[in-house]
């Protein structure tokens, strides 16, 4: 090793680590903020008093900032992916300079190793129990049944035609596909003087399997005070059998308030439980005297009407 290199290995696998939960814990806030940001949209173009018609073009706007954030969530999908790959290349290099001699420590195929590349793992490395991040990502993926013919229908409906069988049970249907993989979508509703509920469950089997590697239910449900609450939670098998279960339920209270709660429990029984409540945003009165001619008239229009008689919302 060079005397400009200087590498603390402790110090290197612990930023490795921290990485990893600060990107945890940053894609959680995210997550609150993604649903303040939908629902202040909805509140602002999407909702009409009562007695007037649609603001059709509140509508589009809506539509528009959907595809935004559905755009920006993909974009922070792979900076995460990125941040991944970072902290298991700290992770690695840390191993690297810990484990090996030093001329084989610093070299670039020992980095290229780190980051996935083409090389092999430098001499000295471990190899028990040691997984690169694209390996574990092809665990995951599955003992979650991700590669099964099941999976691609449960993401696209179109692809239900292609199953093999069609076999009714409780609630819905079973489907079979020529890969053996198999998908049971089942239908909920129930009803009480105090809650009305209606619910959807897709669960996806593996080959050859009776438990299912993933399931996935999603529900709406309304209170007898009429505060709506929607819901999704989702069980994902591991490569050791577990699941790991996380959910978010969305609760519109009276008033616009809207509250997020989201829980994800880990294989060992462990639960992060992560409550946020989010304000509508307050309407305030322009200050009249800086209105121009068009605000000015248009604030006729929506309080008086014009000189014809026309006023907004109502003709």
């Amino acid at each position: 090793m060079g005397d400009s290199v200087q590498v603390d290995p402790v110090a290197l696998f612990t930023y490795g680590g921290t990485l990893a939960t600060n990107v945890g814990q940053a894609e959680g806030q995210l997550s609150d903020a993604f649903v303040g940001i939908g629902q202040h949209a909805q509140s602002a173009f999407a909702t009409k008093p009562p007695g007037t018609i649609p603001f059709a073009e509140g509508l589009t706007a809506v539509a528009y900032n959907n595809r935004n954030m559905s755009d920006f969530q993909a974009f922070l999908k792979d900076v995460g992916i990125g941040l991944q790959a970072i902290t298991s290349a700290a992770t690695s290099m840390a191993v690297v300079y810990a484990t090996t001699d030093e001329e084989q420590a610093d070299s670039v195929n020992a980095v290229d190793f780190a980051f996935a590349g083409g090389s092999g793992a430098p001499a000295g490395f471990p190899k028990d129990g040691v997984s690169t991040m694209h390996d574990q990502q092809l665990a995951y993926d599955d003992a979650a049944g991700r590669n099964t013919t099941a999976a691609a229908a449960a993401d696209n409906p179109d692809m239900l035609q292609y199953a093999t069988s069609q076999q009714p049970v409780p609630g819905g249907f079973v489907y079979t596909f020529a890969d053996g993989s198999r998908l049971q979508i089942t239908n909920a509703t129930g009803q009480s003087m105090y809650r009305s509920d209606t619910s959807k469950t897709v669960s996806i089997y593996k080959p050859g399997s009776d438990k299912p590697a993933m399931i996935v239910t999603t529900g709406d449900s309304t209170d007898y005070s009429g505060q709506p609450t929607k819901s999704k939670t989702t069980q994902t098998m591991t490569s050791d059998g577990k699941y790991i279960t996380s959910s978010e339920s969305t609760t519109t209270l009276s008033g616009g308030t809207v509250s997020v709660t989201t829980s994800t429990t880990d294989t060992n029984g462990q639960t992060q439980i992560t409550e946020t409540k989010i304000d509508p945003p307050k309407k305030t009165a322009p200050d009249p005297s800086t209105l121009g001619e068009i605000e000015k008239r248009q604030q006729q229009y929506h309080t008086q009407g014009s000189t014809e008689g026309m006023q907004y919302g109502r003709n």
